[in-house]
């Protein structure tokens, strides 16, 4: 193996190694991201050389990024997503009832003072 190629080896891993140091930042930026799915390097070998020695594997490449999802975690978030929907669906609704009788009660708190007020009044 000359020189040459064993610095162009050399490079190509530390440009590897690089992209995968570039990914677990970003990794470690979004640890507190729930939307964010961990991500990994996928390394590998591009090519194998022949030499009069045999064969070789060339250096290290990043051939691809994964990213790391936990399926019982997406079936949470999907079912939480439309739970949530579901609800803002309803309270929209409920809303726009109110509206069209009258009524606005932003709050329970609210509520509960306008019964209190209303059970101290004089019959």
């Amino acid at each position: 193996m000359s020189l040459f190629t064993s610095l162009t080896s050399s490079a190509s891993a530390l440009d590897a190694d690089s992209y995968a140091l570039q990914i677990t930042g970003k990794n470690l930026a979004n640890t507190n991201n729930a939307n964010y799915a961990r991500e990994t390097v996928v390394l590998g070998s591009s090519s194998v050389n022949q030499s009069a020695l045999g064969a070789s594997n060339s250096a290290p490449v990043a051939l691809s990024v994964s990213q790391i999802r936990d399926a019982f975690l997406d079936k949470q978030v999907c079912k939480e997503s439309s739970i949530t929907s579901a609800l803002t669906t309803q309270q929209s609704a409920l809303q726009d009832a109110e509206a069209a009788l009258g009524e606005t009660v932003s709050s329970s708190s609210d509520a509960a003072s306008v019964d209190a007020g209303a059970s101290l009044s004089p019959s």
